[in-house]
């Protein structure tokens, strides 16, 4: 194997493994009423799904994940639709870009599993 293609595999096997680590651990993420960090604001930590008071389901507009990873879900209990807050990635100050702005019922912490023995939709069917 090329040189620079072990080193890349190793990295990104070592970022999934992180990941995956952070989700375990738990996570910490603090809510806000409005864009950018702004308006009323309400914490977590939690090492499983945290339902959001009433007063802020579905009335989230930015999220700050505090370094970690972040499942965001649209209903309670950690269900429905939902999008992954990570470090690095963008729009955590504004939902919008994610289409999930006032959309957030429920946050969980991140669960990443590597697929053994995955098949396709169309290896099933044949």
């Amino acid at each position: 194997m090329d040189p620079k293609w072990r080193i890349a595999t190793f990295a990104l096997v070592s970022l999934l493994m992180l990941v995956n680590l952070v989700g375990v651990m738990g996570f910490q993420a603090t809510a806000w009423t409005e864009f950018e960090f702004k308006g009323q604001n309400h914490s977590i930590t939690s090492s499983s799904c945290v339902n959001l008071p009433p007063e802020f389901q579905k009335k989230v507009s930015s999220v700050n994940t505090h370094g970690r990873c972040v499942t965001l879900h649209d209903r309670k209990d950690c269900s429905g639709r939902s999008i992954v807050l990570y470090p690095g990635n963008p729009y955590h100050n504004k939902l919008s870009e994610w289409i999930f702005d006032n959309k957030a019922a429920s946050f969980g912490p991140c669960r990443f599993k590597l697929c053994n023995n995955c098949k396709s939709k169309l290896e099933e069917n044949h």
